[in-house]
């Protein structure tokens, strides 16, 4: 009934600390797939997760805790399944490559091989993770989150579903989950039979992931476009290193489009519709439908300011380059000039 009675192995505590440490100090310095993204994806899981735990701050009974755990298909009462997700949000993108997984494929690079092509950046992430968390020194942490070889199996099988969700662009894996959501919200809507909770609780579980991971596109207009702005850099770095085909200033205005129509809207949709959320998903829904409407209207023009902030922004690296040389040459030629008197 109050997690917060609940005290942690000060030891399991500080090495969970030194786990975020150590995995934040991993992610490659990317504009938008870094450590600024990943933490912000676990804040916001966190707060989504609040949002259902806080269903009982009026009503602290065992009745109320009870039918809690029934709407939200027993995610209110699972700290492991709700652990999980939160560890997902946080190391979805440890070691992102900053460019598609279509471009890891395209360069034949070793991981695309590695993971036979499919969810690379994703699987990645996973491999990379869960190998530092079965390290020694986190013997402690590994105890206080499972004690049972069942409870390991479910919390990396909830981890891995979590980070594959974030796969946008597999056409299989937006099938199956497509499939998912009608057999348990849809025409099993009536089923409440234990695997169609589970399957409840898998989509639901999903879903938090998925919202997360977009969460500048469910937010107010200036936080969407200071993360799009972030994630068109990313994409034009990528261009003007070679490792994109085409110059994202010409299908960015589209793509944004699309990202709203074809993941971001239907997923604000499906937390409406899922019922465990309450008014969480209506508000998403009304941002993300906002600023598309915005976007639609404005975006070309976005466009064009991106481009020529990115280019100023390289403009004064450069400046700023030819000043350091500059200055390391005068200090290197009075040191010269000092040595030699």
């Amino acid at each position: 009934l109050n997690p917060e009675s609940i005290t942690l192995d000060p030891a399991a505590e500080a090495q969970l600390e030194q786990f975020v440490t150590d995995i934040s100090s991993r992610f490659t310095q990317n504009d938008f797939h870094g450590v600024d993204h990943g933490s912000q994806v676990c804040m916001m899981t966190k707060k989504m997760l609040s949002r259902i735990s806080t269903q009982l701050s009026g009503d602290q009974t065992e009745h109320a805790a009870s039918d809690l755990h029934n709407r939200t298909f027993g995610i209110s009462s699972d700290p492991l399944a709700q652990f999980a997700v939160v560890f997902a949000s946080l190391v979805h993108h440890v070691e992102h490559e900053g460019v598609p997984n279509s471009q890891l494929v395209r360069e034949e690079h070793p991981l695309a091989a590695k993971y036979n092509r499919r969810s690379i950046s994703e699987q990645h992430s996973v491999a990379v993770s869960w190998e530092h968390l079965m390290q020694p020194q986190f013997a402690d942490l590994r105890r206080c989150i499972f004690s049972e070889e069942a409870d390991i199996r479910r919390f990396r099988q909830i981890v891995v579903n979590c980070v594959l969700a974030t796969d946008f662009v597999d056409d299989d894996l937006l099938t199956l989950r497509k499939h998912r959501w009608e057999k348990a919200f849809v025409r099993g809507r009536t089923d409440d039979s234990t695997e169609n909770l589970n399957r409840r609780a898998t989509i639901v579980l999903e879903v938090i992931m998925q919202a997360s991971d977009v969460f500048h596109a469910t937010q107010n207009w200036h936080l969407y476009h200071k993360w799009n702005e972030r994630h068109f850099f990313q994409a034009y770095k990528a261009f003007r290193s070679g490792r994109l085909t085409q110059d994202p200033s010409i299908f960015w205005y589209k793509s944004e489009l699309l990202f709203f129509d074809e993941h971001v809207i239907p997923i604000a949709k499906q937390m409406s519709e899922c019922g465990v959320f309450d008014s969480t998903g209506d508000e998403y829904l009304s941002f993300a439908l906002s600023n598309r409407q915005q976007w639609a209207a404005k975006g070309g023009d976005y466009v064009a300011s991106m481009m020529a902030r990115y280019h100023g922004q390289e403009i004064e690296k450069g400046r700023s380059k030819r000043a350091f040389r500059r200055i390391s040459l005068t200090a290197s030629n009075a040191t010269h000039g000092a040595s030699s008197a």
